[in-house]
Parts: C-alpha cells; sequence; structure tokens
C-alpha cells in the first residue's frame, strides 16, 4: 500500500483539504482526516471478466488501493461477483467500489450479488430525473444500508 509521497509537504502545498466523512471500503479508510488514498478506474467493460479481473490485478499491483468498475448494465452486474471472487483467489484484496449510474437502482434491485462490491457510488447528478429521481436515490441508498455498504456520491 502507499503512504505519504516522498518530499510532499501537505501544509507548504496551500492547498488545505476539506473536511469530509470518512468511510471505510472494506479494510482501506476513506475520508475523514484518513490519509489520501490511490484509487484507479478500470477502462473495461465490466461484463468482461478475463479483462476487468486483468487489469484489476495490475492496477492493485501497480499500487492502486481501491480499484472502480463501472456497473453500468445488466451484463456488468451480473460478472460482479465472479470478478471479485476471481481477484481473491489471486490474492488480490484490493477494496473494489462498483460505480452504479443513471440505473443503479434497477441493478442494485435485480442483480444483489452485484453487491459484493465494496462501496456503491454513485453521481448524484446521474440518478434518475425528474419525479422519480428522489425515489430512485432512496433505493440505492437503503440498499446500501441494508447490506453495510457506504453510499457515496463520487
Amino acid at each position: 500500500m502507499l503512504t505519504q509521497i516522498e518530499g510532499f509537504d501537505a501544509t507548504a502545498s496551500g492547498h488545505a483539504r476539506r473536511k469530509t466523512y470518512g468511510v471505510k471500503v472494506d479494510t482501506c479508510a476513506w475520508g475523514g482526516g484518513a490519509p489520501i488514498v490511490v484509487q484507479s478506474m478500470t477502462n473495461t467493460d465490466t461484463a468482461d471478466i478475463e479483462t476487468t479481473l486483468k487489469q484489476t490485478l495490475e492496477l492493485a499491483e501497480a499500487g492502486s488501493e481501491i480499484v472502480r468498475w463501472t456497473v453500468n448494465v445488466p451484463e456488468a452486474a451480473a460478472a460482479v461477483p465472479e470478478i471479485k471472487r476471481r481477484m481473491l483467489d489471486a490474492g488480490c484484496i484490493a477494496p473494489i467500489i462498483g460505480d452504479f449510474h443513471y440505473n443503479g437502482h434497477v441493478l442494485l434491485t435485480k442483480y444483489p450479488n452485484a453487491r459484493s462490491a465494496g462501496q456503491i457510488p454513485h453521481q448524484s447528478g446521474n440518478v434518475g430525473a425528474g419525479q422519480r429521481r428522489d425515489e430512485q436515490f432512496s433505493t440505492i441508498c437503503k440498499i446500501a444500508v441494508d447490506n453495510g455498504k457506504p453510499c457515496a456520491s463520487a
């Protein structure tokens, strides 16, 4: 795991960290004054299990402390638990964040095993529209809470 970048002085940089609430994604503390965490996002089609697994392992090996996957279609949601299982079988314990957008409320309801990602983030502007927005946003948050997963606007 990465720690403080050698020679970097946050105080001298002139950029104060803003106050945030902390969460734990698996074993990794994120926000709330915890050290900055290196995270990367795969650029693969998450439904492609082999390619996403390979890139996840490479990112973790390169020092990414958290790896994010896009979960945007049913095939990607269905692939999440298998990729996570193969990751663990390979000895990789990097926490996974599943980025659920637009239809996350549907995917998380229809594919409960997709909840095996360590966190359920969303882009608050990408959760529903119009009159159903609040209902869809509430569904995502309820699923996260019911499954002991942090739910954050990423």
